[in-house]
């Protein structure tokens, strides 16, 4: 390709293909042939990171999360006062508002009140003159008046400053002469760009290992295309070491990309016959997956893990507090699947990030493993302050032994609720100031938590750590023998149309590329129009659809114009055009700016493909039939696909 891009690589690694086999394998290649090289290796999650550290060889090689590398090598620079500067002139605003106070927020002025009895004044420049550095301080909240960085704005600031500084960019580049990134498909951009920055124009390389048709969580906004499309692509990986040949020639077909096609391996050609996949269509799902359970030993059932789901383990009143909760609604970062099916070490909630390591201390607790615990405690100081408590003698395990039983009775009480507990924690568990703070900081917001009975927590822990059903995001992961994949529509946060799905693929030859490509483009041009109009577009009322009419107008007629001759466009948005044009009002113009119409849909394409991949051997996808609204044709398109159809 003209213009490509020689020192960055992208890897495609479709399921299965053996990512981290291949990655590995290429660090050891470089250790043995340039030895004095510098290695990087960032990963999704710590769970990630750990489990390939314990398979990159010794040497130069240094493995983690992009949060935890670039607090460890940006420390330096957040003393710099030119750093603490651009801190200041990119959160000045967000200062001044908080000083001001305006909506008369009582929390804001508790902190107010608390920090001017600590500082003896609270205006711009006592806060600026007490802030010498800047620091991550591993919550998801900006602490403003002290020059602490949230997990997001780590990422952003520091793109910032590369992009303000090159000499810092220019650093990381010369210390690392190999960078790569795990799951690069679920990194955003902001990371992608700021490694991007510190490659160019440089001899270090950079390796964006993943496959887009894995993209699950929101954190890529399609922002760096125009950067990837320059990217090498010669190495993808085309062998697949975990489907036998029927299952990879489906998934070949649902990703729909030559590029892309894999092969399944000798080993897996020669040890399994080719079952062709099944999909059964029926009335009564539950009923159909009991009778699938009943052909396999112990198979894999996948589903969606929505409302009826929690409701089933008695965790309901967890998932409608999360669900109600903005940071988790639709089309945000992350969602209460996620906060409810992610472990304590990576859970993307502070709350059940600490309620989690609670259930799980307690568990240790009743089987005497002290030491464990204090493991915990130690190796998880973003939210306990190691500082503040030590055991050396045996009175000092006397005293955490005493404050452990009255945390660990408050979570096994009949009576105690989520509010309960947290405040036990808090009197107990030594938790870091930051941590606390930022939870106080969204205090509203927890209330309905708050409220929850404990037991709703030990049902989820449990449940998490059996796994009988394999949640929405557990769809990713690991193989399994034999896999039962149910095709759900979800209205709740995330939003899956399943159905929709279907539709489309009798009226359009869906691929990844296309169909990836036109989201980014219309979503971009939705966020374009909501950063002109001041507000996001769900959230327009009659009177501001009134005062900018002509400039929704006019968004809504360049579309028409830039995807004239997008299938894609026209499938999900005629209707709603021929609609807006016989009758211009709020709600028809949302209908036709709306990107959840068109992600709902890429959702489940995603989760067919990533669900149907977990399958070794055998494969049944069961669809209800009232989803389908094209019975025959959407037969022949199943049959196409390479499934069996029956019902």
């Amino acid at each position: 390709m003209a213009g490509e891009l020689s020192n960055c690589h992208l890897i495609n690694a479709p399921a299965g293909s053996g990512k981290t086999t291949a990655i590995v394998q290429k660090v050891r290649d470089i250790v043995v042939s340039q030895p004095q090289d510098n290695v990087l290796c960032i990963t999704f999650t710590n769970r990630a990171a750990d489990e390939l550290a314990a398979k990159l060889p010794k040497g130069n090689v240094l493995a983690g999360t992009i949060h935890s590398f670039l607090s460890q090598f940006m420390d330096r620079y957040f003393r710099l006062p030119a750093i603490v500067d651009l801190w200041f002139e990119l959160y000045r605003e967000k200062i001044e508002q908080r000083i001001r106070n305006e909506d008369a927020d009582e929390r804001v002025e508790e902190r107010n009140a608390h920090y001017r009895e600590e500082h003896g004044a609270l205006d711009m420049e006592t806060v600026r003159a007490a802030i010498e550095r800047i620091y991550y301080d591993e919550t998801q909240h900006d602490f403003l008046y002290y020059g602490g960085l949230s997990h997001d704005s780590l990422l952003t600031f520091t793109e910032q400053a590369f992009e303000r500084f090159p000499a810092i960019s220019d650093a990381l580049g010369a210390k690392y002469q190999h960078i790569f990134i795990d799951e690069y498909q679920d990194t955003s951009a902001s990371v992608l760009r700021l490694f991007n920055m510190c490659v160019a124009g440089s001899g270090s390389q950079l390796y964006l290992y993943g496959d887009r048709m894995q993209q699950i969580y929101q954190s890529y906004d399609g922002s760096f295309e125009k950067e990837l499309a320059l990217f090498d692509r010669s190495e993808p990986l085309c062998v697949n070491y975990r489907s036998q040949p029927a299952i990879v020639s489906l998934l070949n077909n649902i990703y729909n990309d030559e590029d892309a096609r894999q092969e399944s391996s000798p080993e897996m050609r020669e040890a399994y016959s080719a079952n062709k996949p099944r999909l059964i269509i029926t009335d009564d799902v539950d009923e159909a997956i009991q009778s699938v359970q009943t052909e396999y030993d112990n198979p894999l059932v996948l589903r969606l893990f929505n409302r009826e789901r929690f409701e089933a383990i008695d965790a309901l009143g967890l998932y409608e507090a999360f669900s109600g909760m903005e940071r988790y609604r639709y089309g945000q970062k992350y969602n209460p699947v996620d906060v409810l099916t992610t472990t304590a070490r990576d859970n993307p909630d502070p709350m059940m990030k600490l309620f989690y390591h609670i259930a799980g201390m307690c568990n240790l607790f009743g089987g005497g493993q002290y030491g464990s615990i204090i493991y915990t405690l130690r190796t998880n100081d973003d939210v306990f302050d190691r500082t503040s408590w030590r055991v050396k003698r045996h009175e000092d395990k006397v005293a955490l032994r005493q404050r452990l039983e009255r945390v660990f009775a408050v979570l096994k009480s009949e009576t105690g609720t989520v509010g309960d507990l947290f405040e036990a924690t808090r009197a107990n568990m030594f938790l870091r100031d930051e941590f606390v703070e930022g939870i106080e900081s969204e205090r509203q917001e927890y209330e309905p938590l708050l409220a929850v009975n404990t037991d709703q927590l030990i049902h989820a822990y449990d449940y998490l750590n059996s796994q009988p059903v394999s949640t929405q995001h557990g769809v990713k992961g690991e193989s399994h023998e034999s896999v039962i994949f149910v095709a759900e529509n979800s209205t709740h946060n995330p939003h899956v149309n399943m159905s929709g799905l279907f539709e489309m693929c009798t009226k359009i030859d869906i691929a990844l590329n296309n169909f990836q490509h036109f989201y980014y483009d219309y979503s971009a041009s939705v966020r374009a129009l909501e950063r002109t109009l001041g507000i996001t577009v769900s959230k327009m009322s009659a009177a501001d659809y009134a005062v900018r009419s002509e400039v929704i107008d006019r968004t809504v007629a360049e579309n028409q114009k830039a995807f004239e001759s997008n299938e894609y466009y026209h499938f999900f948005f005629d209707q709603a055009l021929r609609t807006y044009g016989g009758k211009k009002n709020t709600n028809n113009a949302k209908k036709v700016l709306k990107p959840s119409t068109v992600s709902s849909v890429f959702m489940a394409y995603k989760l067919l493909y990533v669900g149907c991949s977990r399958a070794r051997n055998s494969l049944t996808v069961i669809v209800r039939k009232s989803m389908l609204r094209n019975m025959d044709a959407q037969k022949a398109k199943f049959e196409e696909l390479g499934f069996e159809v029956t019902g």
